[in-house]
């Protein structure tokens, strides 16, 4: 990967963040995960102490769908680990604003990522909640029902086309700012479907968690870890798909996800 963290502006982290759906088996987390299958020199892994979920949380369609995880040991910032910004309690992600999304989901409904399992990445739009609640209910039924909560972002196109997919909840929608610097803004949730018309994705929105953020970490960190987290029977890989401190410049394909240049 070109570029990496300038010299002096290296840390640790122990806290990353993910969502809350399936995290009932947690042991050890190894990071940076760029494949799902092959070998990566860069990896150090770390067993997981904990994992804290807000009170309340039932599933992903009724909010508060995140999850904070610590880990045994900090991780050490490099080339290939890096942290992203927190969003501040009264952050605000316009309309129309450019982010992305990474996984290692299906690269469109219904197929799984082929080959050895290369971390993909899309560009989305951010949706405006009223214009997402509106366009979920077009031609909805009533088993269908969506409701766009105030701890829920939507991120996609009102064509279709472009979204994360089944395989990446848990992963991470970031956005580039003014400044240079990139924010988290939310946490891949749930949805219908995957880039179908008037369906974007559904996103934990991370900045109304600022607070539960902040109270759970000793000692407060003003950065988290960026963590992707795949749970596969008694395992999860933390994952640390890209610097932050760099823009990305990469083409996407209509569908989905173009791989990930390292």
């Amino acid at each position: 990967m070109a570029g990496g963290y300038p010299d002096g502006q290296q840390g640790s982290c122990l806290w990353g963040l993910t969502h809350s759906q399936g995290l009932g088996a947690v042991c050890c987390a190894l990071l940076p995960k760029v494949g799902l299958s092959g070998v990566n020199h860069h990896e150090v892994s770390s067993r997981v102490r904990r994992v804290v979920v807000p009170a309340g949380y039932t599933n992903p369609q009724d909010g508060q769908d995140v999850a904070l995880v610590q880990l045994a040991t900090p991780v050490q910032w490099s080339n290939w680990i890096q942290p992203v910004c927190l969003p501040s309690d009264d952050a605000v992600f316009p309309s129309g604003m450019q982010c992305y999304v990474t996984g290692w989901g299906h690269i469109r409904e219904g197929v799984s990522l082929p080959g050895v399992g290369t971390l993909q990445e899309v560009q989305v739009r951010i949706i405006r909640q009223m214009s997402c609640q509106k366009m979920y209910q077009v031609l909805a039924f009533t088993s269908d029902q969506v409701d766009i909560l105030p701890d829920m972002i939507c991120a996609g196109f009102p064509e279709g086309g472009r979204d994360s997919c089944q395989g990446d909840s848990g992963g991470p929608l970031v956005c580039p700012m003014v400044n240079g610097t990139w924010v988290q803004a939310g946490v891949v949730s749930f949805g219908q479907g995957c880039a179908q018309p008037n369906r974007p994705g559904i996103y934990a929105k991370v900045s109304t968690f600022a607070s539960f953020i902040r109270s759970t970490q000793i000692p407060v960190q003003l950065e988290m870890v960026l963590l992707k987290i795949v749970v596969n029977a008694m395992y999860i890989h933390a994952v640390f798909p890209f610097s932050m401190s760099l823009p990305m410049h990469s083409h996407f394909s209509e569908q989905r996800l173009q791989t990930l240049p390292l």
